[in-house]
């Protein structure tokens, strides 16, 4: 680090806030006894420090919103603070938070947001009582525990904080959730990862992925295998790491491993090919153990895995669906490859309503090639013979 760097860094404080959307903005967070002007950021105030600390406070009058959390700071310190309402102005919902009385229907009304309803504020107090239910013994209210915790961190603006606020879920929360007893539960924290924001939870989130990427119960590695795919955006994961925690996943029977295939799909718009990304490798494992997917790996990876006729065989004789985008780059990349491939499958009429599809599709791409020609024309439907011109009765 550079002398001058540093030295400002050590002679400074840097306070990352979560302001409620209702409460304000940034600008209302005063800073005393600081030794100059604050610079200011969405969500964060950056201020020179003497030798005494600086103390943050929520600047405007009223009772109705408080400044918790790391509020004192000395020269070189960072803090995270969150501005809510005060526990006393939620006593009721806080009662309702415990232990002994709590239901998951108390926690959804209390922090989920759904369809008209829009929860009130919550308090500091409620924070630390909801992740106190981490060992309920109701599952049920596990389960809603994480669902509540999702509004908090979510990456869109549908909690109570704005989308660039720091996450105040604790350190080493999600992980002793994403090893709860109950597969409902695990599920949950693979979804909520998967909306998780850019934060400070980003390297634990991607340790639970890889948990839960393995998980015994199938419904757990599908929602893990889906979270994956947006990793690399939230920072849980490096594009290279997703990779392969997909592709490990595609041998996986049933929804695990078409979800992992859907994920080597998704990451094509968020990396190239590679030496550890080699997405040929790829289709070729896809195809072995999820054929239909296949069409859908290829097509995201088009423009680096050319027409192979012995894949376009087993797609066109091992499955049911097609794709017109792959279909289009093939007419262009080898079309007389495509006509053999069209023959091979059904060399005779009549032809199957599928091949009439992918005749059409052909078509539609507007191919040159005389072979791919008659390919489309094979399948076109005979001509209407004509009617009878109506005589008139005399």
């Amino acid at each position: 680090m550079l002398p001058l760097l540093a030295a400002t860094l050590a002679s400074s404080v840097l306070l990352h806030v979560a302001i409620h959307v209702d409460a304000g903005t940034i600008q209302q967070i005063a800073a005393d006894d600081a030794a100059g002007q604050c610079a200011l950021g969405p969500s964060w105030l950056s201020c020179p420090a003497g030798s005494e600390p600086v103390h943050f406070r929520w600047g405007p009058g009223g009772e109705d919103w408080v400044l918790t959390g790391d509020t004192t700071l000395a020269a070189g310190q960072q803090g995270t603070a969150l501005v809510l309402p005060p526990d006393r102005a939620r006593a009721d919902a806080l009662a309702r938070l415990a232990p002994d009385v709590v239901t998951e229907a108390d926690i959804r009304d209390l922090f989920v947001r759904d369809g008209d309803h829009v929860p009130d504020p919550p308090s500091a107090g409620m924070l630390t009582a909801l992740y106190a239910l981490r060992t309920h013994p109701d599952k049920l209210v596990r389960r809603a525990m994480v669902e509540g915790m999702q509004p908090l961190c979510h990456v869109a603006s549908l909690g109570p904080f704005p989308p660039d606020a720091p996450c105040p879920i604790p350190d080493d929360l999600l992980t002793a959730l994403a090893k709860d007893k109950d597969k409902g539960a695990r599920r949950r924290v693979a979804v909520l990862v998967r909306d998780l924001r850019p934060s400070h939870l980003d390297a634990e989130a991607g340790k639970i992925l890889k948990r839960l990427a393995v998980d015994p119960v199938r419904g757990v590695r599908r929602a893990a295998m889906v979270s994956v795919a947006r990793a690399p955006i939230s920072g849980a994961l490096d594009a290279e790491a997703a990779w392969c925690e997909a592709l490990a996943n595609v041998p996986q029977p049933g929804p695990p491993g078409r979800a992992a295939c859907n994920t080597l799909a998704r990451l094509a718009h968020q990396a190239g090919p590679s030496e550890t990304i080699d997405p040929s490798a790829a289709i070729a494992l896809v195809l072995d153990h999820h054929p239909e997917r296949a069409w859908r790996v290829w097509t995201a990876w088009r423009d680096a895995v050319p027409f192979r006729r012995d894949w376009v065989d087993l797609l066109l004789r091992r499955t049911l669906g097609f794709s017109p985008r792959l279909l289009a780059l093939w007419v262009q990349q080898d079309p007389d490859g495509l006509a053999d491939a069209m023959h091979a499958w059904e060399p005779a009429e009549p032809h199957s309503e599928r091949y009439g599809l992918i005749a059409r599709a052909i078509a539609d791409a507007e191919p040159t090639s005389p072979a791919l020609a008659d390919v489309v024309q094979a399948a076109a439907p005979p001509p209407e013979a004509p009617q009878p011109e109506p005589t008139e009765d005399r």
